[in-house]
């Protein structure tokens, strides 16, 4: 792959990890979408055989993350909000980018947590979420 191509496709992960946080943010305020309706985003985002390992260690599908932000549509106070920072890109193979950054959760009691994504980026369309790994990290 040109040295052009990757770094669009680094760059695209990058802004790809910071866009779908903003939309979940404003999924779980309420702001976009309606009730009981599917977060498309989230769910054009992730690769049919996307994986989720919890900071609790627990596992899940594609299928289980979107169904669970379905269900929390505006469960969140409209103050609420996704931040994320130290983004950086870690590694990167053919279409495939590791991209390294802290999420954090702004709300009454807020939360931390380390994660690490794997994202499929090819032929400039929007990259695909293949993994992802989350580590609370302690106030």
């Amino acid at each position: 792959m040109p040295e052009r191509c990757k770094d669009h496709a680094r760059l695209t992960c990058l802004d790809e990890v910071i866009q779908l946080h903003q939309f979940l943010g404003a999924w779980l305020r309420g702001d976009t979408g309606e009730p009981g309706g599917i977060p498309l985003r989230l769910a054009n985002a992730l690769s049919d055989d996307f994986c989720v390992i919890h900071p609790s260690g627990l596992s899940d599908t594609r299928d289980k993350v979107v169904a669970n932000f379905r269900s929390a549509w505006g469960t969140r106070p409209a103050d609420f909000y996704i931040q994320i920072t130290d983004i950086e890109h870690r590694f990167s193979f053919d279409a495939i980018q590791v991209i390294a950054y802290t999420e954090t959760h702004h709300e009454p009691v807020p939360s931390q947590r380390r994660s690490t994504a794997i994202l499929e980026s090819r032929n400039r369309q929007r990259p695909k979420w293949c993994y992802l790994h989350e580590t609370r990290i302690v106030l």
